[in-house]
């Protein structure tokens, strides 16, 4: 698609792609964190690893999961006796250097200025939503690297089959709607450079026959077309629109380096890359196509549309080249990108709390505030997970909403109040107006109670006190309880009736804390008698 005798030899990439990587690696080290979700992969991939299957739950085959590729890839880290945090996070980080070296190939052989690829190179280096999602824990930097990798190969001269065969196959398989995304750069590339048409076709059909494996072993293994994860979410309708345009406004004046791509967009398709920019447009706005139908997603640094930033880059430099190649003040805009990183921001905080999508009850929350919440909860989690393993018996069971990372490390049954890993509860939980992006739809505890489900758990919740307790008797332990059931509650009103379904329990776990449970129990004067005493003597 650009022309041999007027781009720059690829030997000139490494500067451009020092310029990126450099600022890149800060940044993802000063993000890095884990989200819940990643540890839900981590125990699918442990339990295949062990020779159980892809399952959650031994001897239930279900896809609580909606990246097949990332979780193999796991599988086999695990299989290898790799520690499955570290190895997400050397995966990933190699993923986005990978996607790095790419953007930097790219932008050395378009016919702009030394300045505008400079400018490219930065906006890739400096990009907040690049550099948390190189860690995270998910798939989203495999995911990155398979749609840019498969656009460069479609849209280079001499496009490498093999190439595009790995990067199509990796796109449809790291991602349950990845066939779209396969799709969708046949097309961007094809309005771009219509009379290669058939040599495009023939560079994805391998990822459509990989797509059409991963469907048959889908059906073969679970007996469904889609993940269960898909089925879970709550559709779309006005509300998810709402949120989803919510989300994408947020993500404009947040991470400034769309805005500034918006901005740039005329001069870049008046500018010699023009072809490209293009292309590369044609596939950002598939990207806030999705995010809009979709509703957006509750983790920070806005992870659907992380994928978009290396084609952000290519329409940055475009842009900055213009038709005059005169970049001027231009080049120093994608210094912008970083500023969420550090809390920092354009836009008012008022203005962006008119924007927020998460819907959380705490309220509104900047990307680097949910990011460090992520950081607090995930070890919270493992130490409840950890003392579960240890405290529970065999059978026992516990309702939660967020599975992942006492999922793993507890290993006992769980049962999931959003139904992603199980389509019993799937199919009777309602959407509850108000809650977070991607789990509007979930069941309160108390329905675990009541047909269908009909599960009696061992344990309606867990939370964490900072202190060694040795029984519920101690005044501090009365203190947590009481608070552990007003959350409950606060959390659902329709949870109220646990107060004659549930006693605390404590799980010692040494100097480090005591997990705090609510033990289900039929001895309902019991219950009743203890919260009343209980949440009397509170303030």
């Amino acid at each position: 698609m650009t022309s041999p005798a007027t781009a720059t030899p690829p030997g000139r990439a490494a500067p451009l792609f020092a310029a990126a990587i450099l600022p890149l690696a800060f940044l993802a080290w000063h993000l890095r964190f884990f989200v819940d979700d990643a540890f839900i992969v981590f125990r699918y991939a442990e339990n295949w690893a062990n020779g159980l299957g892809p399952v959650y739950h031994e001897g239930e085959l279900v896809e609580g999961f909606s990246d097949l590729a990332w979780v193999l890839l796991m599988s086999l880290a695990a299989r290898l006796g790799a520690p499955l945090d570290a190895s997400a996070h050397l995966l990933s980080g190699l993923c986005t250097l990978a996607t790095t070296a790419l953007a930097a190939d790219v932008l050395a052989r378009l016919p702009i200025s030394k300045a505008a690829r400079y400018g490219g190179a930065l906006s890739v280096g400096l990009s907040a939503d690049l550099a948390a999602w190189t860690t995270g824990g998910l798939e989203t930097a495999l995911f990155t690297l398979a749609l840019f990798g498969l656009w460069r190969e479609l849209t280079r001269d001499g496009g490498g089959a093999a190439l595009a065969a790995l990067f199509g196959g990796l796109l449809v398989s790291a991602r349950a709607e990845g066939v779209l995304w396969l799709v969708g750069v046949f097309f961007a590339v094809t309005v771009a450079d219509r009379q290669r048409w058939r040599s495009h076709l023939q560079l994805i059909f391998p990822g459509l026959m990989v797509f059409a494996l991963v469907l048959t072993w889908r059906m073969y293994t679970f007996g469904e077309l889609l993940p269960n994860t898909v089925h879970a979410k709550a559709g779309m309708d006005g509300e998810t629109l709402s949120r989803g345009l919510r989300y994408i406004a947020s993500w404009f004046v947040v991470s400034i380096t769309p805005l500034i791509a918006t901005i740039l967009a005329l001069r870049a398709l008046r500018s010699p890359a023009a072809k490209l920019a293009l292309s590369a447009g044609v596939l950002v706005d598939g990207g806030v196509l999705f995010a809009l139908l979709s509703g957006g997603d509750w983790m920070p640094f806005f992870r659907f549309l992380a994928p978009t930033v290396p084609f952000l880059a290519v329409l940055i430099a475009a842009g900055l080249h213009g038709r005059d190649g005169r970049a001027g003040w231009r080049t120093a805009l994608p210094l912008l990108g970083c500023l969420s990183a550090f809390g920092l921001h354009l836009l008012p905080a008022q203005a962006r709390v008119a924007l927020d999508f998460r819907g959380f009850k705490d309220g509104y929350e900047t990307e680097l505030q949910r990011l460090e919440k992520a950081r607090r909860n995930i070890p919270t989690w493992r130490m409840i997970g950890r003392a579960l393993r240890e405290h529970a018996q065999e059978g026992d069971s516990i309702v939660l909403g967020a599975i992942g990372a006492i999922g793993y490390e507890s290993g006992i049954r769980i049962h999931d109040r959003n139904g992603l890993i199980d389509p019993e509860v799937m199919r009777v939980a309602v959407r509850v107006p108000g809650r977070s992006a991607g789990h509007e739809r979930r069941v309160s505890r108390q329905r675990f109670l009541r047909p269908p489900l009909d599960r009696a758990p061992t344990w309606f919740a867990a939370r964490a006190v900072k202190r060694p307790l040795s029984s519920v008797d101690e005044f501090a332990a009365r203190e947590a309880a009481a608070l552990v059931m007003r959350n409950v509650i606060a959390g659902d009103s329709r949870d109220d009736v646990l107060r004659d379904s549930c006693i605390p329990e404590v799980a010692p776990l040494g100097d480090d804390g005591s997990p705090l449970l609510l033990r289900y129990t039929e001895d309902t004067a019991r219950a009743r008698a203890y919260w009343e005493r209980a949440l009397r003597e509170q303030p």
